[in-house]
């Protein structure tokens, strides 16, 4: 196979299909962290004092929304999609890995991915498909 194309298969890297172009999207997903912050309110001692407010960190997780890959292309075979499709629809939901081949300066990455959405259309007067696919990014795993 190319050494530039990006793929998709079961955690236990069977079913490895490959893309038919480099799909189009942001290459690495934004995460975003949801920190929430506490403070308690100035206030005076027995003496007059003032106590100033304090700042108390109370959560650093990650946002839910955050980690999300909006990938797209066209020129897909019926085969192939079919492959996703099933990907897609796998009951019950199982996780993926993806393979990024351009990513980490050409050395490629393989991300642990969930499939929050996929969809495809006929192109007009061809027999291949364009698609859309949404993963979640569930961490880096090479």
């Amino acid at each position: 196979m190319a050494r530039w194309r990006d793929y998709m298969c079961r955690t236990d890297l069977s079913d490895q299909t490959y893309f038919p172009f480099e799909p189009r999207g942001n290459l690495t997903p934004k995460v975003q962290k949801n920190v929430v912050i506490e403070a308690s309110m100035p206030s005076h001692d027995e003496d007059g004092t003032l106590i100033p407010s304090v700042e108390t960190i109370r959560d650093e997780g990650i946002d839910d929304d955050a980690g999300i890959f909006s990938l797209s292309g066209s020129g897909m075979p019926q085969a192939t999609f079919e492959i996703f499709d099933g990907f897609f629809k796998s009951n019950p939901p199982e996780n993926f890995l993806y393979h990024k081949a351009r990513a980490n300066a050409g050395r490629g990455l393989t991300y642990l991915v969930n499939i929050l959405d996929f969809q495809g259309e006929p192109e007009t007067g061809r027999t291949k498909l364009s698609w859309s696919m949404e993963l979640k990014n569930l961490g880096v795993v090479t």
